[in-house]
């Protein structure tokens, strides 16, 4: 693996491991919150879906499709 590429994997690594420790805390978060408040679950539900069509992700989702674009051959 070229010196570039191992560092950019690396990177990769390191950012998949970051990401899965904030969906797991905020998961935790979530479920202590629900447990306690039932009448939220929907609510969230609703306010997610308002998030995600606000445009908010925006920048981050065309980050993404860039990185993806780099890995087609």
């Amino acid at each position: 693996m070229p010196k570039d590429d191992a560092a950019i994997f690396e990177l990769l690594l390191d950012q998949a491991k970051q990401l899965r420790q904030v969906k797991l805390e905020l998961e935790a978060l979530k479920r202590m919150f629900f447990e306690h408040r039932p009448p939220f679950v929907e609510a969230f539900a609703q306010q997610r879906g308002a998030v995600e069509s606000s445009g908010f992700l925006g920048p981050l989702d065309e980050a993404i499709q860039r990185v993806e674009r780099m890995r087609q051959p």
